[in-house]
C-alpha cells in the first residue's frame, strides 16, 4: 500500500473573516493557486491514487477536490472523521483498513500535527519521528501491511515549494533555493 499524506493548503486565518468554527475556515485564493501547482507537481512524479480520504475540514476538502480536479479522472474524495485535528489513528488506521487493500494507493488529507504524528507512528510505532508537514506538503509512505504500529516506510517529504518547482513553477516564497 502507498499512503500519500497531504496537508491542507494555505486557509484562512482563525482570526480573519469572522469564522468562529475552525472547521469551515476555506482556503485563501492563494491556497488553491498553490494546491493547483502542488497536483501538478504531484502529476509530474507519476503520481496516482486510487482513494482520497479527507478531514471532515472545509479548508481539507477543498484542498482534496483541487487534487481530484487535477487528476482528471480521479475518485471522488471520501470524507473521514479521523482525519479531523485531534482524530483518533487507530480508528483511522482500521477504517482504512476496512475499506481498503494492500495493492492500493491512497491520499490522507488533514492536518498538522496530525499527520505528522500519524507518519511517526506507522514508521517508527511512537512518536519519536518530528515530521512536520507545511502547508501543502506531502509525504509518501510505503506500507507492506497496515497496522496501527510500526508498519511503514518514508520514500520521500516533499515541501510545497520542492512540488511547485517540479511542475515548472517558482514559488515566490521560496526564490530558487528549495
Amino acid at each position: 500500500m502507498e499512503l500519500y499524506l497531504l496537508r491542507h493548503a494555505i486557509a484562512t486565518k482563525r482570526d480573519v473573516g469572522g469564522y468562529q468554527d475552525d472547521a469551515e475556515r476555506p482556503l485563501t485564493r492563494r491556497g488553491e493557486r498553490r494546491m493547483r501547482r502542488i497536483a501538478r507537481g504531484l502529476l509530474s512524479l507519476g503520481f496516482r491514487c486510487d482513494a482520497v480520504l479527507t478531514s471532515p475540514y472545509l479548508r481539507s476538502r477543498q484542498t482534496a477536490d483541487i487534487l481530484v480536479d487535477a487528476l482528471n479522472d480521479g475518485p471522488e474524495p471520501l470524507t473521514l472523521d479521523a482525519l479531523a485535528p485531534g482524530g483518533s489513528h487507530q480508528e483511522l488506521v482500521a477504517q482504512i483498513s476496512r475499506l481498503h487493500g494492500p495493492d492500493e494507493s491512497l491520499v490522507l488529507v488533514g492536518h498538522q500535527p496530525d499527520l505528522g504524528q500519524l507518519a511517526s507512528v506507522l514508521c517508527t510505532g511512537g512518536l519519536s519521528l518530528d515530521l512536520n508537514l507545511r502547508k501543502g506538503g506531502v509525504c509518501r509512505l510505503a506500507v507492506s501491511e497496515l497496522s496501527y504500529g510500526r508498519c511503514a516506510t518514508l520514500e520521500w517529504l516533499l515541501a510545497p515549494s520542492q512540488l511547485i518547482q517540479l511542475a515548472g513553477g517558482k514559488d515566490s516564497r521560496a526564490g530558487e533555493r528549495w
